[in-house]
């Protein structure tokens, strides 16, 4: 039997890629990126993004992969649950 991927989609059947507060602002990720001195081009060099992709991530325009969440958190001192997950 073959294994099949099961991707979810936006309403704009654009496909997500993680699992976090999608469509959402996150407004946890821009106080700790504030905190930290970064700016959102800081920030994105350090993780390996471009600026636009921490701003998308910021206003909750894009859900980004796990990888990139637990990268920005490493950057930050943060956990996930602080910056992506809702309680």
């Amino acid at each position: 039997m073959e294994a099949t991927a099961v991707t979810s989609r936006t309403e704009d059947h654009r496909p997500t890629q993680g699992a976090y507060m999608e469509g959402t602002k996150n407004t946890r990720l821009k106080e700790a990126r504030k905190a930290a001195g970064l700016s959102q081009s800081q920030l994105a060099v350090q993780v390996g993004v471009t600026r636009q992709t921490i701003c998308s991530i910021e206003s909750g325009d894009y859900n980004p992969t796990l990888r990139l969440c637990t990268n920005i958190c490493r950057m930050l001192g943060k956990t996930l649950n602080d910056l992506f997950w809702e309680d």
